[in-house]
């Protein structure tokens, strides 16, 4: 059944919900890999693959693209006839629908594109790889599998095809994890069915850590005078962040052209093996009858879940001559992010970690908006490389960003998302039109950005990002202009000069409202949400029990982590090694407030009655803060001295409060600046339980506005006739602004809100729609370039979701 296309809103791409039938069961059972071939529905014979190019629109031809799909749990095979958008019953006298039967908890499956007579199934549960005529899947036809001749000491994870380029392969290739080995099937002329089998063994040697290699320099951005953070290289860990002993080799990626981006030079053919417990990549060159010679593997510095290869693609933004990049997409298996690698043979920094991410300390990462579970490189429209506007290449209007027409990675995430990374866009050239060289097909399509390795953004940009009306400033609950001249000294927002007094923003922020407010204008760095800077304001996530142990301390249970939270005391500050450049220089120290009321026995105490809530809401209770002189990760310690010259302090002694009390940390002297959707930026770390600024982890660059990791910002100082004498620039990786004296008293309140920020492609998967309570579980993202089309395999729904690619949308479910 053909589903309707998906509209894609505001916040998300939402595909559609498919309405089945409860009374026709279903027919996937926990699908987990698929591939393709074509058939020829008229002879019943199978034609290369390319013959059902192109696919799209030709319901009426006697080729019909079907992909074969592994059902894990009952360990079938199954059909599906893309040109007639149905799934096949292998058995028609059978209710419901039947597929072929496998070996058990099939894991792989392969099929020649030049000889797809034979297919190819790895059978984890039977620890062997099965081969089978392929009209078994596709004809109902009762054929025999062959003999077992590839039986395998453990279970196969992984089955590829060997390399196509020059014919059809005569070698398949299989991976056993426990065995720490990858195996090449050799295949019999004539009849393709398995032949001998040889294994290579995984060796280690030495470990090194990954290097660092140049940002792209693909990119076009309307208008280019656009304030945009470049990925620093200095950002990318040349380290080794997750160390193993033994290979665990798990997943298989061949590619043709091995590392040689220039399509006007040879490589041989290489086998890349991601490893779920080593720091590396292995590479294997691929010879006659899939031989493999070991190669030096790809430093990494952690293990990889999955990984795919791009296609030769130009360096500069515009070009088809040359020159050319590869690259190799993989996901961290430590934390299900995705990296990316130099894979040019030619290049200086070939197997090289790129950054490819700016505005940030690591940019050794993609930005992604979920932990990543596959990824593919989608390829619709590429072939020939012909930009819009080019020769031969006609504008069409529908050039927009959801049309994909290049390069692209998709990247399937554990949220049952999937996020979409430019790679080549050959349509934009005809995009933002405050380029002034593009004919834009939407009044709409103003400015643009556009930068290899950055997320796709879904939606037309028309304004510029910046500060959504005037900023408020709530003085206990009265609205106050900014920059408001008052008795000699300026109330509010200053006009903003950088830390070191220059004029104007950081690198990579924009300036936007009067020169008072800096923002970061780059979409991919700039979360869409309201920044609060309120005098004395809590610290998220501090508010606990505590027990008052009599002298100078509050002890909290292991559940709350100061240190985390960012506490900082006069002596933490002290003892971290700032220097006037850092931003908590200087810092008297946060406060705790004690929340609890005093027992109500002690009602009528002098000292005690301060702190009871007032019953009249003209009144305030007592002020019951104490400075915070050392913060240690689940203590907090006072100034004994305040016990005998502090209300709060002589309640304390006097034993107003229970052993036990309520409290919460709040800034002192400054305003608690938050992000709704960032939070309370710090730098704070637990060291031996003593909090401190981690000065040499995160250093200050006074020209990086990344490296700002700061949630105080202060008001400016005044002399003894009230002019102001000096001020502390607010700096974050999102905003920046400068404060005045801000003559304050209980409450005062600085918003921020931002504007303009694009929609990042991202689109919700699976078969059940986004209200489902059936969760989406990614198995596998797959391009098919037979007909352009991207496949989501959804295991918990046990269903395959098909995408349109030329205007992106849902096109079918199977299930």
């Amino acid at each position: 059944m053909r589903a309707q296309a998906a509209i894609l809103g505001l916040l998300a791409l939402a595909a559609c919900s498919q309405n089945n039938d409860p009374l026709i069961p279903a027919t996937f059972e926990r699908p987990g890999d698929i591939a393709f071939l074509c058939w020829n529905t008229a002879s019943s014979t199978f034609s290369p693959l390319e013959t059902c190019e192109p696919f799209v629109g030709v319901d009426d031809s006697e080729f019909a693209l079907v992909g074969l799909v592994t059902q894990t749990a009952s360990g079938e095979v199954g059909a599906v006839n893309f040109r007639d958008d149905r799934v096949q019953d292998a058995d028609s006298r059978v209710p419901g629908f039947t597929f072929t039967r496998v070996g058990e908890f099939p894991s792989g499956i392969a099929v020649s594109a030049v000889a797809p007579d034979r297919t190819y199934v790895a059978s984890f549960g039977a620890r062997r790889i099965e081969s089978y005529d392929t009209r078994a899947f596709v004809t109902a036809m009762s054929v025999a599998m062959d003999p077992p001749t590839s039986v395998l000491p453990g279970g196969p994870t992984d089955l590829v095809m060997g390399p196509e380029a020059a014919g059809a392969a005569d070698a398949i290739f299989t991976v056993v994890p426990e065995a720490g080995a990858v195996y090449a099937i050799a295949l019999n002329a004539g009849d393709r069915t398995l032949g001998a089998m040889a294994e290579y063994p995984i060796t280690v040697g030495t470990l090194e850590a990954p290097t660092a290699g140049e940002a792209t320099t693909y990119e076009r951005f309307c208008p280019d005078s656009l304030p945009v953070a470049s990925p620093d290289p200095a950002g990318v860990r040349t380290a080794i962040l997750a160390d193993g002993s033994t290979p665990e080799p798990h997943q298989l990626t061949v590619v043709p052209g091995g590392p040689c981006a220039d399509p006007a030079t040879t490589c041989d053919p290489e086998l890349l093996v991601a490893d779920r417990t080593l720091p590396l990549i292995h590479r294997f060159a691929i010879g006659a009858a899939g031989a493999l010679t070991a190669l030096e593997p790809l430093q990494t510095g952690v293990p990889i879940r999955d990984l795919a290869v791009s296609p030769s693609v130009p360096a500069e933004f515009g070009s088809s001559t040359g020159p050319w990049q590869k690259f190799v997409y993989a996901i961290d298996d430590t934390d299900q992010s995705v990296m990316v690698l130099d894979y040019d043979a030619a290049s200086p920094t070939f197997g090289a970690v790129l950054p490819v991410r700016g505005g940030e300390e690591v940019s050794d990462r993609l930005r992604i908006s979920g932990p990543a579970r596959s990824l593919d490189v989608l390829t619709p429209g590429y072939e020939g490389i012909a930009y819009c506007g080019a020769t031969g290449q006609v504008p069409t209007g529908d050039e927009a960003p959801l049309r994909l027409r290049g390069v692209f990675l998709a990247v399937g995430l554990a949220t049952g998302f999937v996020d979409v990374i430019d790679v080549v866009d050959l349509d934009a050239t005809c995009r933002g039109a405050l380029c002034g060289d593009a004919d834009t097909a939407d009044d709409q399509d103003q400015f643009l950005y556009l930068q290899r390795h950055r997320p796709r953004l879904a939606s037309f940009i028309e304004e510029a990002i910046g500060i959504q009306g005037q900023p408020s400033f709530l003085v206990d609950g009265v609205n106050r202009p900014v920059a408001e001249r008052e008795e000699g000294y300026t109330d509010g927002l200053l006009p903003f000069t950088r830390p070191t007094g220059e004029a104007g923003c950081l690198p990579g922020q924009g300036l936007f409202f009067e020169d008072t407010v800096c923002a970061a204008a780059d979409p991919w760095a700039l979360p869409a949400e309201t920044w609060t800077a309120e005098w004395e304001g809590t610290l998220p996530q501090t508010t606990a029990v505590a027990q008052w142990d009599g002298t100078e301390s509050f002890v909290v249970d292991e559940r709350t982590n100061f240190c985390e939270q960012g506490v900082l005391g006069l002596a933490n500050v002290a003892l971290s090694g700032l220097t006037e450049d850092d931003p908590e220089f200087g810092y008297g120290g946060d406060t705790l407030e004690i929340l609890t009321e005093p027992d109500e026995s002690l009602r009528g105490n002098a000292l005690c009655d301060p702190f009871f809530e007032p019953e009249s809401a003209t009144e305030e209770r007592a002020d019951a803060r104490l400075r915070i002189i050392r913060a240690e990760a689940d203590r907090l310690f006072i100034d004994p001295r305040a016990l005998a010259n502090t209300a709060v302090g002589l309640a304390l002694a006097e034993g107003c409060f229970s052993a036990q009390v309520g409290l919460q940390v709040r800034t002192g002297d400054s305003f608690r600046v938050v992000g709704s959707s960032t939070g309370f930026l710090h730098r704070v770390v637990d060291q031996g339980e003593l909090c401190l600024v981690d000065v040499a982890g995160q250093p200050i660059d006074v020209d990086d506005p990344a490296t700002y990791i700061n949630g105080r910002a202060f008001r400016g100082t005044t002399d003894e006739g009230g002019d102001l004498v000096a001020t502390r620039p607010y700096v974050n990786p999102y905003i920046a602004f400068e404060l005045g004296v801000v003559p304050v008293t209980d409450e005062a309140t600085l918003r921020l809100a931002l504007a303009g920020l694009p929609t990042l492609f991202s689109v919700r998967t699976g078969s059940r729609g986004s209200t489902s309570p059936v969760a989406t579980v990614i198995e596998s993202v797959v391009y098919s370039p037979t007909d352009e089309r991207m496949y989501v395999i959804d295991s918990n729904s046990s269903a395959l979701v098909q995408y349109e690619l030329g205007e992106f949308q849902l096109d079918n479910v199977f299930e």
